[in-house]
C-alpha cells in the first residue's frame, strides 16, 4: 500500500519522514503483527470464530476509505472456487516435502519456508517449497 507523504512530513515511530516521500506499509507485516495475534504465524482459525470482530484487524484488502472495492467478489469468488476444487480434487504434499505440518521448530510450530522481501513476501524457492500433487477423485456411483 505505496502512498506519498504530505508536504510537511509526517513522524512514525519516532522517526520523520519528510514530505514527498513514498512511504510503503506491509499488510503482510501487519497480518502477523505479534502486537495483535497470539501466535501470529499459528494456523487457527479459532480466532476469527471465537470473535468475528478479529476479521477486521485483518489488512489483506485494507481498511477505511482505501478499502478495496472487489473485496466481497474475490471472497466469494475464492470459497466458491476453493469449495469446487475440494470436491473434485485431492491435493497432498509430495513424500520429499520440507515443509509440512508435522515438520516443527523448537517452539512447536510448523517450519516456514524461507521468504524473499520485496514490496510483497513470496517464497524463496517456489519450484522446491510450493509443490502440491493434485489427483482427480474417482466419480461418485450414480453420477
Amino acid at each position: 500500500m505505496p502512498r506519498i507523504i504530505q508536504p510537511g512530513g509526517m513522524t512514525s515511530q519516532g522517526h520523520f519522514i519528510p514530505g514527498g516521500y513514498s512511504c510503503v506499509v506491509s499488510i503482510a507485516a501487519v497480518n502477523i503483527n505479534k502486537d495483535a495475534w497470539e501466535r501470529p504465524l499459528a494456523f487457527n482459525p479459532e480466532r476469527f470464530i471465537a470473535n468475528p470482530d478479529n476479521k477486521r484487524a485483518v489488512l489483506t484488502f485494507s481498511s477505511g476509505v482505501r478499502v478495496c472495492p472487489g473485496r466481497f467478489l474475490a471472497w466469494w469468488e475464492m470459497t466458491t472456487v476453493l469449495a469446487n476444487i475440494l470436491n473434485v480434487y485431492d491435493l497432498s504434499l509430495p513424500e520429499d516435502a520440507l515443509f509440512t505440518p508435522d515438520r516443527l521448530d523448537a517452539s512447536g510450530q510448523p517450519v516456514t519456508m524461507p521468504e524473499y522481501h520485496g514490496v510483497t513476501r513470496f517464497p524463496k524457492y517456489p519450484a522446491r517449497d510450493c509443490v502440491v500433487l493434485i489427483s482427480k477423485r474417482p466419480a461418485a456411483k450414480g453420477h
